[in-house]
């Protein structure tokens, strides 16, 4: 088998980086603010601002937000003319 055919063959049988997290998933505040670009202290602020996703309660003073959520927030925000 050439090269060429052995590359191709590998790199398609290498999963592709997920880009998104899947829809289910819980995220933590660092997550959200690594997902976002948004601080920490800026998520926190957010979640008084109508639109922003709630965070859930794992347990005690545990929290984390809802991926889909989050996502959907990403969507729609408005897209900037340069």
């Amino acid at each position: 088998m050439n090269t060429t055919a052995q590359n191709s063959m590998s790199s398609a049988a290498m999963p592709q980086p997920q880009t998104v997290f899947p829809a289910e998933r819980l995220l933590r505040i660092r997550d959200v603010c690594h997902v976002t670009g948004l601080a920490r202290s800026t998520v926190y602020a957010k979640i008084n601002e109508a639109g922003f996703p709630q965070p859930v309660r794992l347990h005690g003073k545990c929290v984390a937000w809802k991926a889909s959520e989050v996502s959907a927030w990403i969507a729609s925000l408005p897209r900037v003319s340069m």
